[in-house]
């Protein structure tokens, strides 16, 4: 299967996610491009069975780059199936859950691509490390999307 994974990161959080989630998806026999949100245009991504966007969360909500991406690739890919993996601070129970997640699911609904799943990996402070276990996370999820 042909996997595109895209993501744009701030503190290299989502881009240790993103070599992650490609070594692994290759070691089971897909190939595999990584592509940093900054480096791409849509047109450049087209075609893939499978999408993983990674997206860091600012201030609540997915950046601007990323969605602005996102809705430009919206125009050109009409099909296949996509994930998305968020990180973030751990949100709080009185905030509101799912925020970035929510956006980035409301953008690519326009492509009429199937939607596999979404996970949410904690940062333990703005800059990171990641969580503690992410790893066995993100093989469990795509274990599930793909």
């Amino acid at each position: 299967m042909k996997v595109i994974i895209i993501y744009q990161t701030n503190y290299g959080n989502n881009r240790i996610i993103g070599q992650y989630a490609a070594s692994t998806l290759e070691a089971w026999g897909h190939e595999v491009d990584l592509h940093n949100v900054y480096d791409i245009t849509p047109n450049e991504v087209k075609g893939a069975d499978f999408y993983l966007f990674c997206s860091p969360t600012h201030m609540g909500k997915a950046p601007r780059k990323i969605r602005s991406f996102l809705k430009a690739f919206a125009k050109v890919q009409k099909e296949g199936k996509y994930a998305t993996i968020v990180t973030g601070l751990p949100i709080s129970p009185e905030k509101r859950d799912g925020r970035t997640e929510e956006m980035l699911d409301t953008i690519l609904s326009e492509t009429f691509m199937t939607d596999a799943g979404s996970l949410r990996i904690n940062s333990l402070n703005i800059k990171g490390p990641l969580e503690e276990g992410w790893e066995k996370k993100v093989d469990a999820f795509l274990e599930t999307v793909i």
